[in-house]
């Protein structure tokens, strides 16, 4: 029995040890993993300040759709031009200006290139030269334009017939007032506008020489020859060539003696050659053959012989005398 009890005893006791020695290796164990944690953590803080740092040093990417939109501002409305009554009506009250566009191998223009008021424009027309002047405007819209792109016409005319007058033609274009067709006539020399856009003008060039020619007014305000005539006697026929051939040089060019006879008309309807018709000869017998050698030349450098029908003016325009120019009086400028 004494046997038993001890049995019993000794199981207890060894029970009590691997219980004993089964709790230090756990807490043993609990302790390292416990170390290793600090250690983690320890490096997750590290991390943390250097990406800390990283985001204070450089600044955070926008995206395009993140970043504020532009304001947005409504395009300014266009201007709109002002009727082409009301900007000639302005001019003529010198609250706008027209500017004058001369050729560029044109010099003898006057008034030059520039702007002008009303004011300017009949102040340097008329000048210095004493005598009396009438201002006249007249406002019409030429073939060549639609209804109601309006041509204004401003006249300043000499009461001296000895002296020049002077005719302009204004247009309203993209918001200007521009001036690219104005001729000086006047003693021996004709200008002739009428509303439907034609012009006529020519004159005397000399004692064997006579123009008429013919413009069309376009919408700008510039003119389109339409017709250019000479009529021509004896040496003044030398011109001829210049209608077939304006940069010629002189030499080049078919001469006749002042002894000659011919009579000629010579015309460019602005189509594909001149014409010219002949309706005088020399009646002594050589000189008429220095007359057809000159015909013969200016056939071969391109003119065409034809009948002095066919030059006239009818057979290119036909002017209606019934349109000519109804004028309006503005004022009469008197220089002393």
């Amino acid at each position: 029995m004494k046997r038993k009890i001890l049995m019993v005893l000794m199981c207890t006791m060894l029970s009590f040890s691997m219980i004993a020695g089964c709790g230090q290796s756990g807490s043993s164990s609990t302790g390292t993993v416990r170390e290793d944690e600090d250690e983690d953590e320890d490096e997750d803080e590290e991390e943390e300040e250097e990406r800390s740092s990283r985001e204070e040093e450089e600044p955070e990417e926008v995206t395009p759709s993140e970043a504020d939109p532009e304001p947005v501002t409504d395009p300014e409305p266009a201007e709109e031009a002002m009727p082409r009554s009301d900007a000639y009506d302005m001019f003529l009250a010198g609250d706008m200006n027209v500017e004058v566009i001369n050729p560029e191998t044109d010099t003898g223009y006057n008034p030059a290139t520039g702007s002008y008021s009303y004011d300017e424009l009949v102040e340097t027309l008329v000048g210095e030269t004493p005598g009396s002047y009438v201002v006249k405007y007249a406002l019409f819209t030429p073939e060549s334009c639609a209804e109601g792109e309006d041509i204004l016409a401003i006249y300043v005319e000499n009461q001296d017939p000895s002296f020049y007058s002077w005719i302009g033609f204004i247009a309203y274009v993209d918001g200007k007032l521009q001036m690219k067709y104005h001729e000086h006539f006047g003693y021996r020399s004709f200008f002739e506008p009428y509303f439907d856009g034609y012009v006529l003008y020519g004159g005397s060039g000399g004692a064997g020489a006579h123009y008429v020619n013919c413009n069309m007014i376009m919408g700008d305000s510039s003119p389109y020859a339409v017709y250019k005539s000479a009529v021509l006697d004896s040496s003044w026929c030398d011109e001829a060539s210049y209608f077939i051939d304006p940069y010629m040089e002189y030499e080049d060019r078919p001469h006749l003696t002042p002894e000659s006879s011919l009579h000629m008309t010579v015309v460019d309807d602005m189509g594909m050659f001149v014409k010219i018709s002949v309706s005088g000869w020399s009646s002594n017998t050589a000189i008429r053959e220095e007359e057809e050698a000159f015909v013969t030349a200016l056939e071969a450098l391109g003119a065409k012989i034809v009948e002095e029908s066919e030059t006239n003016l009818d057979n290119v325009v036909t002017i209606n005398e019934d349109h000519a120019m109804t004028w309006n009086e503005i004022e009469t400028v008197t220089v002393d």
